[in-house]
C-alpha cells in the first residue's frame, strides 16, 4: 500500500507544478486589463507581469482612440503595433525630443510631436478609447518594459482620461476623484506652488508605523527631512535606491538618511531600479514618474498618483513586489 501512496503523492506534486505553471503561462498570454467592473490594476515585470505585452495588448485591442504621452518610445514591438492601429483609429503621440528618436519621421501616419522644453518631458501615460490610462515609471522601451524594474498602474476611468487629455504634456494640474470606492489624487508636474509635493509630505508627516521607499534618484532634500522627522518619532522607514543612482546622484542622501539610522538598501541586480514609488502604513501608495528631487516637481514634465485606502488585492500586490525589491537590495 506504500508505493501507491508514494505514487499518489508525486502525482499531486506534478499535478500543482503545472496547473501553477499553466496559470502563469495563460496570465502572461492574457493579461489582464482594467474595465468598469476591476477598475484598477497593478504590474510589475518583478511579479510576473509581462509589461511589454500587457501595453501591445492594449493598443492592440484599441477600439476608438490611442493616446501617448511618453519621455522613451524605441520598443519595436510598441512602435509596429501603434502603426498598424494608425490605420484604423486616430493614434496621437508627444514624446520628449531629446530622448526619443523623431517618431514623426518614423511614424508619418501618427500625429506624433515632439515636445521641446527646458527640464524633461518625463511622463509616461497611455491612455485606450478616452476611458483607461496606464501610468507608472516604465519608458516604452525594450530595457525598461523587460529588464529594468518597474511598475505601471492600470485605471478604468473616463474622468481620469479626460483630464489627461485635456492637461497633458504642457500644462499642470491636479484632479481628485473617488475611484472605485477610493480616494485617488492624479498631479500633473512641474507644480511651481508647490501643492502636489506638500500633499506628498503631508502624507509621510502623517505616517505613523512605516515608509517603504522605492526610487531610482532621490535628492529632494524636503522628502529627506520628512523622512528623518518619521523616524525620530517611531516610524520604521526603509528606502531602496538603484546602485548607479547611489554612487551617484542620490549619494549625499544616501549618506545623510544613513547617519539618522535610517535603513538604505541598495539595488544589487544588473537591471536598474526605475521604481518610483512610496507606500505609508501599508495604505496609501505614491506613485508615477516622478522622482523624488527638486527638477520632477518644479522643472519636469512628470506626474505621480496618490492612491488612497488601499484594498487587499493592492496591499498583497505591494508587499509581494516589496519582498522581491528587498531580497535584491543590501
Amino acid at each position: 500500500m506504500k508505493r501507491p501512496r508514494r505514487y499518489f503523492s508525486y502525482f499531486l506534486i506534478l499535478l500543482t507544478f503545472y496547473i501553477g505553471f499553466g496559470w502563469v503561462f495563460y496570465k502572461s498570454l492574457n493579461p489582464s486589463s482594467p474595465t468598469l467592473e476591476n477598475p484598477c490594476i497593478f504590474y510589475s515585470n518583478q511579479c510576473r507581469d509581462d509589461l511589454r505585452w500587457t501595453l501591445y495588448k492594449a493598443i492592440q485591442n484599441a477600439s476608438e482612440s490611442i493616446d501617448v504621452i511618453m519621455f522613451g518610445l524605441t520598443e519595436p514591438s510598441i512602435i509596429h503595433v501603434l502603426s498598424e492601429k494608425a490605420k484604423e483609429i486616430p493614434v496621437k503621440m508627444f514624446y520628449d525630443a531629446k530622448n526619443t528618436p523623431k517618431l514623426d519621421r518614423l511614424l508619418p501616419h501618427i500625429d506624433a510631436t515632439p515636445v521641446k522644453k527646458s527640464g524633461f518631458m518625463h511622463q509616461k501615460i497611455l491612455i485606450i478609447d478616452k476611458k483607461i490610462v496606464y501610468v507608472g515609471s516604465a519608458n516604452f522601451t525594450k530595457s525598461s518594459l523587460l529588464m529594468h524594474d518597474n511598475m505601471i498602474i492600470g485605471l478604468y476611468s473616463p474622468k481620469i482620461a479626460n483630464f489627461l487629455l485635456q492637461k497633458c504634456p504642457y500644462s499642470s494640474g491636479h484632479l481628485n476623484v473617488l475611484h472605485a470606492g477610493q480616494e485617488l489624487d492624479f498631479w500633473l508636474l512641474p507644480d511651481p506652488r508647490g501643492n502636489g509635493l506638500n500633499q506628498a509630505l503631508k502624507i509621510l508627516r502623517r505616517a505613523s508605523k512605516s515608509i517603504k521607499i522605492a526610487i531610482f534618484t532621490f535628492t529632494h532634500p524636503d522628502v529627506i527631512q520628512e523622512l528623518i522627522q518619521a523616524k525620530k518619532r517611531g516610524v520604521d522607514v526603509t528606502v531602496v535606491i538603484d546602485f548607479g543612482s547611489s554612487l551617484g546622484i542620490s549619494q549625499k542622501t544616501r549618506q545623510t538618511l544613513k547617519q539618522e539610522n535610517i535603513e538604505v538598501l541598495v539595488n544589487q541586480s544588473n537591471n536598474l531600479l526605475h521604481h518610483k514609488f512610496i507606500c505609508v502604513d501599508d495604505k496609501i501608495l505614491l506613485t508615477g514618474s516622478a522622482n523624488l528631487t527638486k527638477a520632477a516637481f518644479y522643472k519636469n514634465h512628470d506626474c505621480f498618483l496618490i492612491l488612497h485606502n488601499l484594498n487587499e488585492p493592492q496591499k498583497k500586490f505591494i508587499t509581494t513586489l516589496w519582498k522581491t525589491i528587498i531580497s535584491q537590495a543590501k
